[in-house]
């Protein structure tokens, strides 16, 4: 693309990255006297432009990690939609290869994505795997989706079965929730895969941790799905 990675500062949203050539990821680990053995990889949003990586991101992640949630914050391609998946099916895999230097089970590792992370969490979750792949290697073993897009914007070669992770969905309810959500929670219904959505009256998209909203219990009520519904 002829651009080098540059983070910018918004005062909305903190700092962000954009132009990522260079995927990565960053282990946040909770206290060990907290640890639950739960983790996620979280996905911030950006549209695919850009990376909202601290408001949906680090902030978020240190709601995870006072419940003992282990948190993997990935900077992934997010100029290419298939480079990105590529990226989140590495990420997995490596963090369940380091499961047991990062104490964590490598049986209840989720992904976290918000709006394009969300997208993004899904592809990743459903796109046919390169033949060198192991599914249970590079498959998140659950899904949060907070404000996502449309499934219609999936690629048609998406693999919706029963096998989809269980999913749990936070939105907004400004945020086109008839558009956004209830066509989810419908396909997921029509697989059985046990499916929760949490829809906040009056707020748009972008609430992050949603922290002076009422959305700032979606962090809670996420961790207590975790622990109670896998």
């Amino acid at each position: 693309m002829g651009y080098g990675e540059e983070w910018v500062e918004s005062e909305k949203f903190g700092r962000m990255v954009r132009w990522v050539t260079t995927p990565a990821y960053t282990a946040l680990l909770p206290d060990p006297e907290r640890a639950t053995g739960d983790a996620v990889l979280i996905a911030p949003g950006g549209s695919y432009n850009i990376l909202v990586i601290e408001h949906e991101g680090f902030d978020v992640a240190q709601e995870f990690l006072q419940a003992g949630t282990a948190c993997f914050i990935l900077k992934y391609r997010h100029l290419d939609r298939m480079a990105a998946t590529q990226d989140a099916w590495q990420a997995l895999s490596l963090i369940r290869s380091q499961a047991t230097d990062y104490h964590i089970n490598p049986d209840r590792i989720g992904m976290l994505g918000f709006s394009a992370g969300a997208d993004l969490a899904m592809r990743t979750a459903g796109l046919p795997l390169d033949p060198e792949r192991r599914a249970k290697q590079v498959r998140p073993d659950f899904l949060l989706l907070v404000y996502p897009m449309t499934i219609e914007q999936l690629p048609e070669n998406m693999l919706w079965r029963e096998s989809f992770p269980r999913t749990f969905i936070v939105s907004g309810g400004s945020d086109d929730p008839e558009e956004r959500v209830t066509p989810l929670v419908n396909r997921l219904r029509e697989l059985n895969v046990p499916v929760e959505a949490h829809i906040f009256a009056g707020l748009e998209h972008g609430f992050g941790p949603g922290k002076g909203t009422r959305a700032e219990i979606w962090p809670r009520l996420g961790q207590s799905w975790i622990r109670l519904r896998l």
